[in-house]
């Protein structure tokens, strides 16, 4: 990733993503930032992203199968694509 300005990191996270079963209610949730909610005046320039996935009660066995983040900074233009990625991983992607 390339090295981005502190604003770029207080804009809009969008996660795709691809579950195994799409007919279940899933949800992203818990979107973080080098463990931060909402971070303010990084300065590092591979940050790592996490996030949980939600599924309604009734269904079990939903798994993530792939992921996409996107960055965008304050005025919606993108400035980070990640592109679809085969990987069960939520946790510290960098």
């Amino acid at each position: 990733m390339h090295r981005t300005t502190n604003s770029h990191f207080l804009a809009l996270l969008t996660l795709l993503f691809l579950a195994f079963s799409l007919p279940a209610q899933v949800s992203v949730d818990s979107l973080k930032t080098e463990y931060l909610d909402r971070p303010l005046g990084l300065d590092e320039p591979e940050p790592r992203f996490s996030w949980q996935l939600l599924a309604d009660g009734a269904d079990r066995g939903i798994y993530q199968q792939a992921y996409r983040i996107r960055v965008l900074d304050p005025a919606g233009t993108q400035v980070w694509d990640s592109g679809r990625r085969a990987d069960g991983h939520s946790l510290n992607i960098v």
